[in-house]
């Protein structure tokens, strides 16, 4: 019986993914959507707070859109009360090592406790370790930035402060000067 419950459970959580989808292809069509993007240079919580207000979508659908869309890959966490409740992220963006209900990792911009209500933050650079998960190699520097939220509810924006293809570059010939000179 549990099993049951927990495929619909499932199954209801699927359909209410694809709706939202949907709506947000609707209320944000792609092409509109991109012009407004390519409009705005970088990647900023202020535009995706402005895109929110032109489309009358909320913060976090429009953030969705905006994640799917952007050209420079990022990603978008919200959480609530120190406690991470939905991460997304763009296709070419590293792997967000964090899952829903885990707490906001320690050493974050987002688990700070002096950030104003309603402003987003200044974006610094961090550890991408901090956030992401990158088998084997050294995580990429991110830009974090931060809009703290009424209740206790956050909106977190990472994007890269390194070119992956470089990093790889760099690793690489790090790798075949080890094996060369270091036998």
């Amino acid at each position: 019986m549990h099993l049951i419950v927990a495929h619909k459970e499932d199954q209801a959580a699927r359909m209410e993914v694809e709706a939202n989808r949907f709506s947000a292809r609707i209320l944000m069509p792609e092409p509109h959507f991109r012009r407004d993007l390519r409009l705005r240079k970088g990647t900023e919580i202020e535009h995706i707070l402005a895109l929110a207000e032109r489309y009358d979508t909320s913060k976090e659908a429009t953030a969705r859109r905006y994640v799917d869309l952007q050209d420079e890959p990022c990603a978008i966490i919200i959480s609530h009360n120190g406690r991470i409740l939905r991460p997304y992220r763009h296709g070419d963006f590293p792997f967000v090592d964090v899952r829903q209900g885990d707490p906001v990792p320690h050493g974050s911009m987002t688990a700070r406790t002096d950030l104003t209500q309603g402003v987003p933050s200044d974006s610094e650079e961090r550890d991408g370790g901090i956030w992401l998960s990158v088998r084997g190699r050294r995580a990429p520097r991110v830009w974090e930035q931060v809009l703290s939220q009424s209740e206790g509810y956050r909106l977190t924006l990472l994007s890269l402060a390194e070119d992956l293809e470089d990093l790889q570059e760099e690793e690489e010939l790090e790798e075949a000067y080890t094996r060369r000179f270091k036998r």
